[in-house]
């Protein structure tokens, strides 16, 4: 099972403040879910909640020269859109949403190096807990500094079974893709 995000921190991750805020920031970080079937290939956008806390002494970020001291990203089950309702149903379904409304990501630490930081975490999905590592690919934008990436993740590392139909004529692939794109507002 892969358990690595390729190129951001956290749903899923990275936005801080100066040190003197007490309070964490919150944000936006968009986030698209993109998977395979026996009989093509989908893509389900979410925006998840993220919230960055400062940290003073921790490695310095593009417009964030104190770092971040915590991110978490929360993303809804029931938020995440799919082309079509009955592949949405089928999704919330697979994941027991009642159940499990909520995905959500945790920095643990991050290491930076030119313009990538090196994220490490855990990713809460259908209440089982894994350990991630992210690559998160940090650009300008007339905003500020975003963080992107992705990664890959074995849904059944989760307990989820991927949706099958029809006697298994129509079914999802284990391995769903994660990308995301998160601002990382800058120290006032």
């Amino acid at each position: 099972m892969k358990k690595h995000l390729k190129s951001i921190v956290a749903t899923v991750c990275v936005s801080a403040l100066s040190p003197t805020l007490a309070t964490a920031q919150e944000s936006i970080a968009r986030i698209e879910i993109s998977g395979t079937s026996t009989v093509r290939g989908w893509t389900c956008p979410v925006d998840g909640a993220m919230s960055v806390s400062a940290a003073g002494g921790a490695a310095p970020l593009p417009g964030l020269p104190n770092g971040v001291g915590t991110v978490t990203i929360r993303v809804q089950v029931r938020e995440i859109e799919c082309p079509e309702e009955q592949m949405k149903e089928h999704l919330q379904e697979a994941m027991e949403a009642p159940q499990h409304p909520e995905i959500v990501y945790e920095l643990q630490q991050y290491t930076v190096a030119d313009d990538t930081a090196a994220a490490t975490g855990t990713i809460t999905i259908h209440g089982v807990t894994q350990p991630i590592s992210l690559d998160i690919e940090l650009t300008d934008s007339p905003e500020g500094t975003r963080g992107i990436g992705q990664t890959e993740i074995d849904m059944t590392a989760f307990g989820l079974t991927p949706p099958s139909l029809w006697g298994g004529l129509l079914s999802v692939g284990e391995m769903v893709q994660i990308q995301f794109d998160a601002p990382m507002p800058s120290a006032p």
